[in-house]
């Protein structure tokens, strides 16, 4: 009987948490369904928690009420972000703010090989957005029509009234396939910037075990099936396309 309680001591994680995790609301990667978190990240999180022993509960907020509620021990952890100064974060991510240049069906070219080959075209920017200083300085060159959603824009790029618009690449192709967009999305990526789970810094002895968890994930193939599943398209293609980026900074 001591021999059995060793073995169950030993097999059992030194700490078992139920982690209060927020997220603001970004298909396809965080969403809350029915009162349900759904997601390729949500998923992922979920089966990297399990691996390490622990569980989550999670909460759709605003992206800075998300931010100060863990920054204020209120949440544990914010699922999806870049850089959050006085929190802690993983080290492996699953996700990439991936930004790109989506034309319409019959743009002459697949590829460009800088802003400036869009000099003279018209393309859509969202008026609320503040865009990268690189795609400010070409947008001088272009011919810009504003717009005050960004599917606004996507559904401009696949009538043809614009030539192209700069935007979210996973969003987009969640929204043309919910609304049947013909729409032709360009290479490289503009630039796209890892995600990465923030944990308050009281939770930070988790993330080694939580990173281990998540890059078996990757190892084992669960995040390109993840990706295949909601994009068509493999976590591996997506990482290559970031290693590919225009923009690296």
């Amino acid at each position: 009987a001591a021999a059995a309680v060793l073995v169950l001591a030993i097999a059992l994680p030194a700490r078992a948490d139920r982690l209060r995790i927020c997220f603001e609301e970004w298909a396809p990667f965080s969403s809350m369904v029915g009162g349900k978190a759904e997601g390729i990240v949500v998923a992922a999180m979920d089966r990297a928690l399990r691996a390490a022993g622990h569980t989550a509960i999670y909460s759709e907020l605003p992206y800075r009420r998300c931010a100060n509620g863990v920054r204020a021990g209120t949440y544990d952890a914010m699922l999806l972000t870049s850089d959050e100064p006085g929190l802690a974060p993983m080290r492996v991510s699953v996700a990439f703010w991936e930004v790109g240049i989506v034309a319409r069906p019959d743009w002459p070219h697949d590829s460009f090989a800088s802003l400036s080959d869009f000099s003279g075209a018209t393309i859509g920017l969202v008026s609320a957005y503040a865009y990268h200083p690189a795609v400010q300085q070409a947008s001088g060159d272009w011919r810009v029509e504003f717009a005050t959603e960004a599917l606004f824009n996507l559904r401009k790029a696949a009538s043809g009234r614009i030539d192209a618009t700069i935007v979210d690449i996973p969003w987009t192709r969640i929204q043309a396939g919910r609304e049947d967009l013909s729409l032709k999305v360009l290479t490289p990526t503009v630039f796209a910037t890892p995600q990465y789970m923030f944990l308050n810094p009281a939770k930070a002895d988790l993330i080694p075990g939580l990173d281990a968890a998540l890059q078996a994930l990757i190892d084992d193939g669960t995040a390109d099936r993840l990706y295949q599943q909601s994009l068509g398209i493999s976590f591996r293609s997506v990482s290559a396309h970031a290693d590919n980026a225009l923009i690296k900074d």
